[in-house]
């Protein structure tokens, strides 16, 4: 990247502070993120109003978003990051105080959505920054290793914290976590970041921005509507909704690792036409399990060990285009951006099916048109292989 020549060359030792950062970043979501939407359900509201909920937090940060893009030129992509967990750790305060639609829900979608605006268009900037073109696959997969498996034991701690001692101790524990994940961080070496935009560096970004639409089109659908429908099969029980959330957790912890490992062989456009036909599958049958506690459970041990086939397949793609963007933060903020947009869509396409009386779990198959088209998208953007 011309526009960013004089960027201190990263080493092994920064990319492994930054994973350790992942690991107890992942720990915090797993014990608070993951259960936004489902206390927000047991907190009185409908399937639709959690739908909508989320898809305000997603509308609040795409609106914010050049906050970073002022932000990360003058402090830089680790300071950026380090900000954005303080604000994290705000918001799963303001969370634990929500009552249903109240004052509380209002503060803590502004709270959520300005955390996220800081936090993750740095997030993957700087991974980006940090990691090895050649071995993308394998570091991203590495990468979801450890934050797979950090958090295991977090849904479990939050769902027994809700049951026995409420929201705010819950919460309040995984506040505290998030900020005890910046100090890894503070070691890691700044990479550089021209202020001056450089030519080129929004527009380069086009193609991927559509791309990652359609991963926040998914995440946002298919995985809110399949987590309320888990919730509402356990009889809305934290702790058993945490006892299920790790199990599919450590289920795909090695997944991922071993696919970033096929894609950097080579084997990219092998592992698109699998997830895709796996996701399809899948899907399909998640809108119409959620009948048992048993099929609930077999259904997201499957769709996290999808998951962590599905993920390298696509970031290693985003990544391998970032390291060659004019600009990689610019490219990642038109990235973000999109995938703004596609989570927004996938929001509002499940409240109105929810509205409409349909099972929640049958948002998966709003998934199933969209995931095809992103193979279609990663297909053409990975390498020719074996």
């Amino acid at each position: 990247m011309a526009s960013e020549a004089a960027e201190p060359r990263a080493t092994e030792r920064d990319l492994a502070l930054f994973n350790t950062h992942c690991g107890m970043h992942s720990f915090a979501i797993a014990m608070a993120s993951l259960f936004t939407g489902v206390f927000l359900l047991k907190q009185g509201m409908s399937a639709a109003g959690v739908f909508l909920v989320l898809g305000a937090v997603l509308a609040v940060r795409f609106v914010l978003r050049p906050l970073a893009l002022w932000s990360a030129p003058r402090l830089g992509l680790v300071r950026t990051l380090a900000f954005g967990c303080l604000l994290y750790a705000g918001q799963y305060l303001l969370l634990a105080q929500v009552k249903g639609l109240d004052f509380w829900l209002v503060l803590y979608c502004l709270s959520s959505g300005f955390s996220n605006v800081f936090y993750w268009t740095t997030f993957h900037a700087l991974f980006a920054a940090l990691a090895d073109a050649r071995h993308m696959g394998k570091q991203v997969g590495l990468r979801q290793l450890l934050a797979t498996a950090a958090s295991v034991a977090g849904p479990v701690v939050s769902g027994l914290l809700l049951t026995l001692h409420g929201p705010l101790v819950a919460f309040g524990v995984a506040a505290a976590i998030m900020l005890v994940s910046i100090l890894p961080l503070i070691a890691v070496r700044e990479p550089g970041l021209a202020r001056e935009t450089p030519a080129h560096a929004f527009a380069s970004a086009k193609d991927g921005a559509i791309m990652f639409s359609t991963d926040g089109f998914i995440g946002n659908a298919a995985g809110t509507g399949w987590g309320i429908a888990c919730f509402q099969t356990l009889g809305e029980r934290f702790d058993s909704f945490g006892w299920l959330m790790a199990a599919a957790a450590l289920t795909g912890a090695l997944g991922g690792l071993a696919l970033g490992r096929f894609i950097d062989l080579g084997h990219g456009r092998r592992a698109v036409a699998l997830n895709a036909a796996l996701g399809v599958a899948l899907f399909g049958a998640q809108a119409f399990g959620a009948g048992t506690a048993a099929s609930v459970m077999t259904l997201s041990i499957i769709g996290t060990l999808w998951g962590a086939l599905y993920l390298p397949s696509l970031m290693a793609v985003v990544y391998r285009a970032a390291k060659s963007a004019p600009c990689v933060f610019r490219f990642h903020f038109v990235l973000e951006g999109g995938w703004d947009l596609g989570g927004m869509a996938g929001c509002l396409a499940g409240a109105a099916l929810s509205a409409a009386a349909a099972p929640v779990a049958t948002a998966t198959l709003l998934a199933i048109p969209v995931l095809l088209l992103q193979a279609v998208m990663l297909a053409r953007a990975h390498p020719r292989g074996a």
